[in-house]
């Protein structure tokens, strides 16, 4: 929905995704 301009904003799913990873690897 955001437009691609947005460089913080494709950092912080970056970010959030190994977060993400992990809890998977935990299940």
């Amino acid at each position: 929905s955001l437009p691609p301009t947005n460089s913080p904003t494709n950092r912080s799913s970056t970010l959030t995704n190994p977060p993400i990873n992990q809890s998977i690897g935990r299940y």
